[in-house]
């Protein structure tokens, strides 16, 4: 049953855990093989591929592209691409500067309204981890974190004072990605698998009766192990297509117990068997 996560997420984006650290704590599961997909970015998948190695756990690169649609807002899992691409540099550069920027504003404005505690500057957060390209709350939480400004029980509430509300712009700037046919026609031209993913979470991200016409889009699957997923969502997702599963950032892997009660979910909740994951090592699903 804990053969396999397919979605995970490290300090690259908005996990916990480095890359080694995941491959360590997969290890200790019981993985035999598992996928980095941080949000809009690769940068971290070459430590992780080096730890997989050295572990003996299968891998592929991976990442999760924040994406628009019809119903407001999609996530799309991308593993198996070719990361020179032109179309996949771009598209990652372009999600990676968004976040980039949206969260250096909402820092500016929590410092500005004196929700967010004083003592570090947003070169200082760039400064702290000068190999990444995605900075996100939880990039800036850890940088205050390591200068005694906030504690990690603190993080529930640094982030709903700062980072939750809509960010609206006087000067014009909109956080606007692009739509979901656009990335999905990337990751095919670079040979890479395009998944869903978490349909239907909190009553998001995906419909039912959306599912068909992604599937004609060129999707090659939906992740249905979620934890937050309705049994009726898994069943309609696993009647739909192979499984892919992932528990995105929850759980062990995701080292939210701690953080996030609620989220704290048992090894079982969202992995994959070894069977479902050699069709996608294996590319029997395109």
């Amino acid at each position: 049953m804990c053969f396999a996560n397919t979605h995970m997420h490290s300090t690259y984006s908005d996990g916990v855990w480095t890359p080694e650290e995941l491959i360590e704590l997969g290890k200790q599961i019981g993985h035999k093989a598992m996928i980095l997909t941080d949000h809009d970015t690769v940068t971290g998948y070459y430590r992780f591929q080096k730890a997989a190695r050295k572990a003996g756990i299968l891998t592929m690169i991976g990442t999760e592209f924040g994406c628009t649609c019809s119903f407001g807002r999609l996530h799309l899992v991308a593993v198996d691409f070719n990361p020179e691409d032109q179309g996949i540099r771009a598209l990652l550069a372009h999600n990676a500067g968004l976040q980039c920027e949206r969260s250096r504003r909402m820092f500016e404005r929590g410092l500005e309204r004196g929700t967010l505690r004083p003592g570090v500057t947003w070169q200082e957060v760039l400064d702290t981890f000068p190999d990444h390209d995605y900075f996100c709350n939880n990039t800036v939480f850890e940088v205050m974190v390591q200068k005694g400004i906030y504690k990690k029980e603190e993080y529930n509430d640094f982030c709903i004072n700062n980072f939750r509300e809509p960010l609206k712009c006087d000067d014009g700037w909109k956080y606007v990605l692009p739509p979901v046919e656009e990335c999905i026609d990337v990751v095919l031209k670079a040979g890479g698998v395009p998944v869903i993913a978490h349909p239907g979470v909190k009553g998001k991200y995906m419909f039912p009766e959306f599912a068909e016409d992604y599937v004609k889009m060129g999707v090659k699957g939906f992740e249905v192990c979620h934890p937050l997923m309705t049994e009726e969502e898994k069943k309609f997702y696993s009647d739909l297509c192979d499984k892919l599963g992932g528990i995105d950032h929850d759980g062990l892997i995701g080292g939210y117990a701690e953080t996030m009660p609620g989220h704290d979910f048992p090894p079982e909740a969202g992995y994959i068997d070894e069977e479902n994951f050699m069709k996608l090592y294996k590319r029997e699903l395109g």
